[in-house]
């Protein structure tokens, strides 16, 4: 066993430094999506309701809004003025003191507010909030060093042993009836083991810093906040809104066909962080030629899983709620058919702002999130009361819809957005085949047992990549010529 390990270190350190970057990214957070599936399948079929999920999933969205609070977007500025070795303690120590600021604002406001959030205090969560928004704080800070130096794969094995905790601890906690508060507390025993992972390397030393350094770090993070806090609002507000007009029932009916949809931005999500630094350095360089090509080639590759994800999803999703969450959750088929056009939408979304912050102009991609959040809390506020979690589903639909279309409105002056029109007819017809090859598959044999529907999603993907493989050849050098550099040996026929 331990000699496989070291052979597979060994061949994957052969491979190139932005495929084995690309490689563990995405192998990590694959690892972590599986895991989050694996656990959330187990406790809706251990609690049976999904009033209990939907409480952990409002909890996981008030932590979201006041994690905002606390981080004030200066994550991404430090990063940026951390580059300069020689300003790297002096930028991080300011960074520090802000963030520690941030932090005691934010308890102050949650405390504050605490007398309106009520379906937090009613099911004891108040105190796990107060205790999640401070290791989070804390694992955010560890976490900005650790990616400013340039150890970003440290960064995704904490993200994985922070899961791996969680996961631990909530199903051991839903098995001793603690429900919905042992919940929470798993999402805190998780952030402290990721953040205890970080704590050795950060090793650094608090220097004195002016207030010049302070002014650009909060200059330059004013419109990431902007940009990062529209994403926020709007992909929890709903589930707010949702809690308030309906009940934690209705909360988990949405979220987790919401989390089995974000299975399709495994790559784009990668794809973003991966990225960012080097389309920073390429505008640094002026060679945007560079970030043109890249971010051409990287919505190719995004839209790769998530196209079949969205387009098989579609036909089979009320049969793959039924079968792994349970069948309360068969109902949410139509929402869960809007999602899933969602994360299409969003990788357009992810990847342009991305671009938009690396190019040094954060202030659209803030205006596109702003403009976005302010057609989405209308929308849910007209859709929720009425339609219910498909009201909710529609509303971020065309939320981010409108977002990716600011988005490629601010973008397209400063570099060429032209896609690669060779790979994504490629990529269309390969699903379109796919989805041929699933509806007559079942036709013939109607998804009526968890065998059929697993055979049917094996069978549905096989075909995709095999077709996919044979019409773009861009696609298959590149698989191929990272696989062989692992030392992998290709069967003939592939």
């Amino acid at each position: 066993m331990f000699s496989f390990l070291s052979d597979f270190t060994a061949r994957l350190m052969r491979v190139g430094d932005v495929q084995r970057q690309s490689f563990l990214h995405f192998g990590t957070s694959v690892t972590v999506m599986v895991l989050g599936f694996l656990s959330t399948m187990a406790i809706t079929h251990l609690t049976g309701s999904p009033s209990v999920p939907g409480g952990l999933f409002l909890f996981l969205s008030y932590l979201g809004i006041f994690s905002l609070i606390s981080s004030g977007g200066l994550g991404g500025a430090a990063i940026a003025y951390m580059n300069p070795v020689k300003q790297r303690e002096e930028y991080f120590s300011a960074y520090l003191a802000l963030r520690i600021l941030l932090l005691a604002v934010s308890l102050f406001v949650l405390v504050l507010f605490a007398p309106l959030l009520y379906d937090l205090s009613a099911t004891g969560l108040f105190p796990w909030l107060l205790g999640a928004v401070v290791v989070t704080s804390l694992s955010d800070i560890a976490g900005t060093w650790v990616y400013g130096t340039g150890r970003a794969g440290f960064l995704q094995i904490s993200t994985l042993v922070n899961n791996l905790i969680r996961i631990i601890v909530q199903t051991l906690a839903v098995v001793a009836g603690y429900g919905v508060a042992g919940l929470a507390g798993g999402v805190v025993a998780g952030l402290i083991a990721g953040f205890v992972y970080l704590v050795p390397l950060c090793r650094f030393r608090p220097v004195l810093f002016n207030a010049k350094s302070a002014e650009n770090l909060i200059r330059f993070s004013f419109w990431s906040l902007l940009a990062s806090g529209g994403m926020v609002l709007y992909g929890n507000i709903d589930t707010i809104l949702l809690g308030y007009f309906s009940s934690t029932s209705e909360v988990g009916l949405y979220r987790i066909p919401l989390q089995l949809a974000s299975f399709s931005l495994f790559s784009a999500l990668a794809l973003q962080t991966i990225l960012y630094p080097k389309f920073v350095a390429w505008n640094n360089e002026g060679r945007r030629d560079l970030i043109s090509a890249s971010l051409a080639s990287a919505l190719s590759y995004s839209l790769l899983l998530a196209l079949p994800v969205c387009i098989g999803g579609s036909f089979l999703g009320g049969r793959l709620l039924y079968f792994l969450y349970g069948s309360p959750y068969e109902a949410a088929w139509p929402a869960l058919i809007l999602l899933l056009v969602t994360q299409v939408s969003y990788v357009f979304v992810y990847l342009w702002s991305m671009t938009l912050g690396a190019l040094g102009i954060p202030r659209a991609g803030a205006m596109a999130a702003l403009i976005a959040s302010m057609v989405n809390i209308p929308l849910n506020l007209i859709l929720i009361p009425v339609f219910g979690i498909t009201g909710a589903a529609a509303a971020i639909l065309i939320t981010v819809i409108v977002h990716a279309c600011c988005a490629y409105i601010f973008l397209k002056p400063h570099i060429r957005l032209i896609p690669d029109f060779r790979a994504l007819r490629s990529i269309s017809l390969a699903t379109g085949i796919m989805a041929v090859c699933v509806i007559c598959f079942v036709t013939l044999i109607p998804p009526a047992t968890v065998e059929v529907v697993a055979a049917t999603v094996v069978i549905g993907g096989g075909i995709y990549l095999l077709t996919l493989i044979r019409l773009e050849h861009g696609i298959d050098s590149a698989l191929r010529r990272m696989i062989q550099e692992m030392g992998i040996v290709l069967p003939e026929w592939l």
